[in-house]
C-alpha cells in the first residue's frame, strides 16, 4: 500500500524571500519538516536522493525525490518551497535519457521559482532535443539572472556558443 505522510506540528525550516541556499545540489531544503506517519523525515529522504544522485544513481534518487514530491503534494506544501527538489528530478530524468519528463519537471521547477540552475539544465535538455531556438532563450535567461553567479554565467555563454555553432553548422 501508500506510505501516508502526516506533518509534524510544528513546522519549520520556511524559506525566507530571497534567501541563497548556496551551490546546486548541496542546498538545504526549505520546506516544514514532514515526517511519514512514524518513520523518518522528508529531509532524510531529500538527503538520501542528494547522496545518490551524486553517487551517479539516478533511479534510485529519481525514486527517493519522487516519494519527497508526493509527500508534499499530500500536504499541500507549496511547489516553491521544494522547487529544488523538481530540478533535481528533471536532471535525473535527462541522465537516464528521458528528455521529454525531464523538461517536464524542469518547467515546474522554473514555475514554482525560478532559479538560474534550472535554466541551465533546461537549456541543456533542449540542446539534446534538437530545440535550438529554445535552448537559446533558457540559457540567456539563466545567463541575464539577478542571482546568477559566475559559474552559471560562464556555464550560460558556453550553451549559447555551442547554440551558434550548431546553427552554423546546420546552416
Amino acid at each position: 500500500g501508500r506510505k501516508r505522510f502526516a506533518a509534524t506540528p510544528r513546522l519549520r525550516g520556511r524559506p525566507r524571500r530571497g534567501r541563497s541556499y548556496g551551490r546546486a545540489g548541496s542546498r538545504s531544503i526549505g520546506v516544514p519538516s514532514l515526517r511519514y506517519a512514524g518513520s523518518e523525515s522528508l529531509k532524510a529522504v531529500f538527503e538520501r536522493g542528494l547522496v545518490q544522485q551524486r553517487m551517479g544513481d539516478a533511479e534510485g534518487a529519481l525514486e527517493q525525490y519522487t516519494t519527497f514530491v508526493e509527500a508534499a503534494e499530500q500536504n499541500k506544501i507549496p511547489r516553491r518551497a521544494y522547487a529544488e527538489v523538481l530540478e533535481n528530478i528533471g536532471a535525473c530524468h535527462l541522465k537516464l535519457g528521458d528528455r521529454a519528463s525531464a523538461v517536464r519537471s524542469l518547467e515546474r521547477a522554473i514555475a514554482a521559482r525560478d532559479t538560474p540552475n534550472a535554466r541551465i539544465t533546461l537549456a541543456i535538455a533542449f540542446i539534446q532535443s534538437g530545440h535550438l531556438d529554445d535552448a537559446r532563450v533558457h540559457a540567456a535567461a539563466a545567463r541575464a539572472a539577478d542571482d546568477a553567479d559566475a559559474r552559471t554565467r560562464e556555464l550560460a555563454d558556453r550553451i549559447l556558443a555551442d547554440v551558434d555553432a550548431r546553427r552554423q553548422a546546420g546552416s
